[in-house]
């Protein structure tokens, strides 16, 4: 009984789950899931489905969220791959055609028919979204196999990703990383040096001036008025002191007489 009511769970659960044309939700995309190949379209909008269902995310988050773990599965296959923006409106189109689609799913015509096998037919087929000029002469890609591996992949998918690729990615991450702190390292040190204040040597003596004034002050604040009495105080002097008595002249008549 306990077993039966496990089964009716577990069966509830895979319907709550289950897309319309494509199957059950996807949580991650990963080598694992991928069977060490690049992801197929249905693969991604499986992932797709269970940020939008199961995650309640929004569609744009929810495509840039998928679009990461496809260029991931990308850069260990070090196949070069068109900018984020780019691969997220493929993706947004996709989405919409699927969900033109599924409209009119309740009815069987012909022509609905062909256009749900047609879709089915894409979703076994690879989600490029390989740089644009991966195609060209010369190409992005410098390495014949990988060459080759990127062509099988858009046909008959027989070929995988090995172990060379996965050591390949861990050695591009550690570079990735070094890079990454010698930049920060750099834009710390402009960052201090900018932050340096440049003094001007006139400034310097001003303030120096002003420092042996202000000492001057401090040491005796009454050096201006003792100056300022004792010139009072000779110029009183020299101007109204009378002359030393012995030198003191009477007149009287025609003579002087001193007193």
């Amino acid at each position: 009984m306990a077993s039966a009511a496990a089964s009716e769970n577990t069966l509830l659960t895979r319907s709550v789950t289950h897309v319309w044309l494509l199957g059950q939700q996807l949580p991650a995309i990963d080598l694992l899931t991928c069977s060490n190949h690049l992801p197929t379209t249905g693969l991604v909008l499986r992932r797709l489905f269970y940020d939008l269902k199961t995650r309640k995310l929004c569609l744009s988050q929810s495509c840039s969220n998928v679009i990461d773990e496809v260029f991931a599965i990308w850069f260990i296959a070090h196949i070069p791959t068109t900018q984020k923006p780019n691969a997220v409106a493929k993706l947004k189109t996709l989405y919409d055609r699927y969900v033109k689609l599924g409209k009119n799913k309740s009815r069987r015509t012909e022509r609905q028919m062909e256009l749900e096998a047609e879709f089915t037919t894409l979703m076994n087929k690879l989600s490029d979204v390989a740089h644009a000029n991966c195609s060209k002469v010369p190409s992005l890609i410098k390495i014949p196999e990988d060459v080759a591996f990127l062509e099988d992949q858009r046909g008959e998918r027989k070929m995988a990703i090995g172990q060379e690729d996965t050591e390949f990615q861990e050695r591009e991450v550690k570079s990735q990383r070094r890079q990454a702190e010698e930049t920060h390292r750099r834009e710390r040190a402009l960052n201090e040096a900018a932050n340096v204040t440049v003094v001007d040597p006139r400034d310097v003596k001003e303030d120096i001036h002003d420092a042996n004034t202000s000492s001057t002050s401090d040491e005796d604040p009454d050096a201006e008025e003792t100056s300022f009495s004792e010139y009072h105080l000779h110029s009183t002097k020299k101007h109204h002191n009378p002359p030393p008595s012995s030198t003191l002249c009477l007149k009287k008549g025609p003579n002087f007489e001193t007193v």
